[in-house]
């Protein structure tokens, strides 16, 4: 018998499908550092109270190496395409060794390099944080219900807006550009016929 020295929580990642060798599909993890230098990932302590339930945070993870076939084909997913899973164990030190307590697999990961454009076959498949807040930038045509698209934003179907859908209006953008009686515009609006109503349920 060994004294138990300490509880940690270790992660490591695992290539799917697993084979019956599980070393030959672990995959290193590394932990970035307060100089934004990465350093591989150590068993983290874990101090454990009595009748208390034990938090743990873990600082910004990334995998070693990134899955394989994560090129899409024509747009789509690969069907090549190959998974990693991240695995939590609890585990106790002993001596020099530590002994796996307890174990939670995560679902399926895909794991790209820092930039996913890298691994897109065409230059309008990724999105990407855009420069303003809370916004999202896509080079090329998006279609809802429509697979090619001809222009921006092409929709098969109805679209509910609850606010304004605004166009610009730029004089860069206009030609023969001539005043008007103001007096008969007003006259025009005036003969507009108007209507009050209710939206339906």
């Amino acid at each position: 018998l060994q004294k138990v020295s300490g509880l940690y929580i270790n992660i490591h990642g695992l290539k799917l499908p697993v084979t019956t060798d599980s070393n030959a599909g672990r995959v290193p993890l590394e932990q970035s550092q307060a100089d934004r230098t990465k350093k591989p990932f150590t068993p983290v302590p874990l101090a454990t109270l009595a009748n208390d339930v034990t938090k743990l945070c873990v600082g910004r993870l990334h995998f070693t190496e990134t899955t394989a076939n994560n090129m899409r084909k024509r747009g789509k997913p690969n069907p090549d395409q190959r998974y990693f899973s991240l695995v939590v164990s609890l585990v106790a030190r002993a001596g020099d060794s530590l002994y796996t307590l307890a174990s939670h697999m995560s679902e399926k990961i895909i794991v790209r390099a820092s930039n996913p454009g890298l691994f897109e076959t065409e230059a309008n498949a990724h999105w990407v944080r855009g420069e303003s807040l809370n916004s999202i930038f896509h080079h090329g045509p998006v279609g809802i219900n429509v697979e090619s698209p001809e222009d921006a934003l092409c929709v098969r179907g109805n679209i509910r807006v609850s606010g304004a859908v605004l166009q610009p209006s730029d004089v860069r953008l206009k030609t023969d550009i001539t005043p008007l009686d103001p007096a008969q515009q007003l006259a025009n609006v005036r003969a507009m016929r108007l209507y009050r109503y209710r939206l339906s349920d």
